[in-house]
């Protein structure tokens, strides 16, 4: 009877949820979202989802009509995108190993500036699966709130089960496939002091500034000539030829 009981309640709230409730929020979102520039950084669907002010209004009785001008959206945005950007970025740094970074180097104003922190994303089929991913960029990286229909992997919570299943939206790395890239960590290390410069404390403009020419051995070929890169060229290059020796 109890089983029962929470089965229809399950098709209650998703009633509720799909017929109701997301639509209204997905108007909302949209026209948000739409007023944007085209470089901004915000939170996907799912992550605007689960906000508290936001879950109010998904919560009320469905007899009460909830259109998407009920969201204040318009308002909230700027505090949902707030409390988003400063949660995922302390997830970024708890990504970052101590042997890596020390630990009073992660509290520096300046550690996403270094020229050795960067990301991956290690979901399957991912065009960029071995590309290195910077911050602020990689919170919007397509795969770190987003999944395909062919998504399998069991979402724990109902509601946020319901929002993938209709959206497709996930919140900030719920797959987990967003991580510190400790390869291209090893590679950049060896970069920097090929520079005479320190890893832990060089930043990508310095870096930049220094415009130095690397060159791949492996890949100097006689018809072709000697095959030079950027430092910021040099991660996508060395795993390339990890996975594709010749």
């Amino acid at each position: 009877m109890q089983a029962l009981k929470t089965a229809g309640q399950a098709r209650t709230r998703e009633e509720l949820l799909s017929k109701h409730r997301l639509p209204m929020l997905k108007k909302a979102y949209d026209e948000v979202v739409a007023t944007l520039p085209a470089n901004s950084i915000y939170p996907g669907i799912a992550d605007v989802f689960v906000h508290p002010a936001v879950q109010e209004n998904i919560n009320l009785p469905m007899t009460v009509e909830v259109k998407e001008k009920d969201f204040k959206l318009g308002s909230l945005f700027s505090e949902i995108t707030a409390q988003w950007k400063k949660d995922v970025k302390e997830r970024l740094i708890a990504m970052i190993p101590d042997n890596c970074i020390p630990e009073n180097t992660k509290k520096s104003a300046n550690l996403f500036e270094l020229a050795t922190v960067s990301f991956h994303c290690d979901s399957l089929g991912c065009p960029a699966r071995d590309a290195s991913l910077r911050y602020p960029e990689v919170m919007m990286h397509w795969c770190s709130s987003t999944v395909s229909k062919y998504y399998n992997e069991t979402v724990e919570d109902a509601d946020l089960r319901i929002v993938k299943d209709r959206f497709f939206s996930v919140t900030w790395n719920a797959t987990s496939g967003i991580k510190f890239s400790e390869r291209a960590f090893k590679f950049l290390s060896e970069a920097v002091k090929m520079c005479g410069l320190d890893p832990i404390t060089t930043t990508v403009t310095q870096m930049d500034e220094m415009s130095s020419i690397f060159e791949c051995m492996t890949c100097n070929d006689e018809y072709y000539g000697r095959a030079t890169m950027g430092w910021d060229n040099l991660v996508c290059r060395v795993i390339d030829l990890l996975l594709y020796p010749h």
